[in-house]
C-alpha cells in the first residue's frame, strides 16, 4: 500500500490535523503558516524529516500542483 503524503495550512488547527494523520501512517511532506515561531518550532521538532515549509501560500499551492500534475502525467502515460 503507498503511503499517503499531505501538506498542512495553518499550525493552529493544522496541528491537530497532523496528529491524526500521522497515527493513521501518512507522511507530512510540507507545512504552510505566515507565523514565524510557529514554522521555526516545527522545523526544529521535525529535523532529520524531509518537509517543506512554505511562508507563503502561493508558493505552497504553486508547488502542490507541479508534484500533483506530474504524477498525473505519468498516470496518463501509461495508458
Amino acid at each position: 500500500m503507498k503511503t499517503i503524503k499531505f501538506g498542512v495550512f495553518g499550525l493552529g488547527r493544522g496541528d491537530d490535523f497532523v496528529g491524526n494523520m500521522r497515527k493513521n501512517g501518512a507522511e507530512l511532506v510540507a507545512i504552510c503558516d505566515k507565523w514565524e515561531e510557529g514554522l521555526n518550532k516545527q522545523k526544529e521538532y521535525n529535523k532529520g524529516l524531509d518537509i517543506a515549509y512554505y511562508d507563503n501560500f502561493d508558493d505552497f499551492l504553486k508547488t502542490f500542483w507541479k508534484i500533483f500534475f506530474k504524477k498525473i502525467q505519468k498516470t496518463l502515460a501509461t495508458f
